[in-house]
This record gives structure tokens, sequence and C-alpha cells, in this order.
């Protein structure tokens, strides 16, 4: 009696010492701006009450500005201003979702255009907004990404081709101790799958089927802002001046 507690004592330390990562399902939307496509010098601004505290989102055009500082964004979480920059010209409009990682309690603003999706959080230990995810930095045969939460509450980094279908796919985990995401390439992991080929069953006729080839994608993607594509979507005041 006394080696099995024992033997379960020494296994509720090893799994008290494992490193937090997030389980996968861990994640809320706290907000959804929707599309927003402004005019000139036009101002949008909204206050999203939560469970997890107040949210104010402020985003303006600015009619005599450079194409790299187009939109003048700024974020409040709880009256605490955590986003003051600058956006680059898109004429495809911008979004915001606000996602709450359930277990951290981290806050984390994607920031999405057609072309390209950055994930931003406030990080306590530096006192600044720092991006952890940029869907240009992941691999994908399509030119669409997205940022969504499934049905399971995973936090996903989708992509679609040019016929909007999903061609890659991420499933990103944050770690508290790294303060950082991991990632699982769910695509590779299909892949390894499918090449694990059923055993045949000599009693079974052959099929004389052929399943026809996936024509190779040959339409180029859409052209987009260059500040959009090869700038990055959120500056400070101090960065935009380098």
């Amino acid at each position: 009696m006394k080696k099995f507690i024992g033997i379960l004592l020494a296994l509720i330390y090893f799994l008290g010492a494992l490193p937090s990562i997030a389980r996968a399902g861990d994640f809320t939307v706290l907000a959804d701006t929707g599309v927003l496509n402004l005019g000139d010098d036009q101002a949008w601004e909204k206050v999203y009450k939560t469970e997890y505290g107040k949210f104010k989102v402020r985003f303006r055009k600015l009619w005599n500005s450079s194409p790299k500082k187009r939109f003048h964004l700024i974020i409040w979480q709880n009256d605490k201003r955590i986003a003051d920059g600058y956006c680059p010209k898109n004429d495809s409009g911008y979004s915001f979702h606000i996602y709450k990682e359930n277990e951290s309690g981290r806050i984390f603003v994607a920031l999405e255009t057609t072309l390209r999706v950055v994930l931003m959080g406030y990080e306590p230990f530096n006192g600044r907004l720092e991006k952890y995810i940029d869907s240009k930095e992941y691999y994908s045969s399509g030119p669409y990404p997205k940022l969504h939460l499934d049905r399971e509450g995973d936090l996903r980094l989708s992509y679609s081709n040019e016929h909007w279908q999903r061609c890659n796919d991420y499933i990103m985990t944050w770690n508290e101790d790294a303060r950082w995401f991991g990632y699982q390439d769910t695509a590779a992991a299909y892949a390894q799958e499918s090449s694990e080929e059923p055993e045949h069953d000599p009693d079974e006729p052959e099929s004389n089927t052929t399943e026809a080839a996936v024509p190779a994608q040959t339409s180029a993607p859409p052209v987009a802002d260059k500040s959009v594509m090869e700038d990055e979507l959120y500056y400070t005041e101090a960065a935009s001046k380098t």
C-alpha cells in the first residue's frame, strides 16, 4: 500500500512539473468587429463589455497620410491603452477579433485582411504589444488565411485556395511558460495517416476505377497592396519612423 501511494505521489509531482501548455479547445471569442471599410477620415469605435472586462476599439482612416500609416488603431482593455499605432493601406478592409486563452487569462487581438492575419497580445513582462502569429510566416499553397475557433474551441490558422477550398490548417496552442504559441500542422498529420495503406483483402475483387487527378492550381494569387504583404500590419509611432 505504501509503495502504491509513493508511486501515485511521484506521478502527481511529475504531472505538476510539466510545462504549462494550453489544451486544445481552450480559447473564447470576446469580440468580433466584422469587416471595416471606412471612407476618408472616417472613424469607427465600439465598446465591448464582456465577463472578462471592457474592450474599446477605435479605428480611423487618415485621408492625408502615407500608405504605410493610412489607418490609426487604438485598443483599450479595462481603460488601459494596450495598442496605439498605425496600419497600412488596404482596399479590402480590416477586421478585428479579440480572443481569451482561458487557462492563462491572456487576451489576444487578431488583425485580419483578406490576404494576411496577425495575432497580437499585450505582454506584461516587457510592457508592450507583441506579435505572436503572422500568417505569412507559415507554409500554405493558398493565398487566403483565416484565424478562427472551431466547434471544439481550438484556435486554428487555416488557408484557402483560389476556389475557397481549405488547403492548409494549423492548430495553435499557447505555452504560458515560454510565452509563445506552438502549432500542429493538421495537413501533415492527415498526410501521414493517409500514407498508411490498408491491408488488401485477397477475396475482394480488384477495382478498375481510377481516381481522377486533382488539377494543379494555375491561377495567380490576387494582387495585394504592397504595404500589406511586405510591411507590418501594425506599427507603433517609434517603429513607423525607422
